[in-house]
């Protein structure tokens, strides 16, 4: 299985302390239904100044 990003990030002997901790509570302070929630919401404002565009 492929690592996502933030896990070859976190994996990484580069990563300063503070930093790994940060991503880690930005990880776990993530929930993916308001993520989607929210991706829907821009999207449909996208596409509604696109129509609106369209009708200039």
């Amino acid at each position: 299985m492929t690592a996502a990003g933030y896990q070859r990030l976190l994996a990484s002997p580069d990563i300063e302390a503070a930093t790994r901790t940060r991503l880690l509570q930005e990880y776990a302070s993530l929930n993916p239904f308001e993520l989607k929630k929210c991706i829907e919401q821009k999207l449909k404002n996208f596409f509604t100044l696109l129509g609106n565009l369209d009708r200039e």
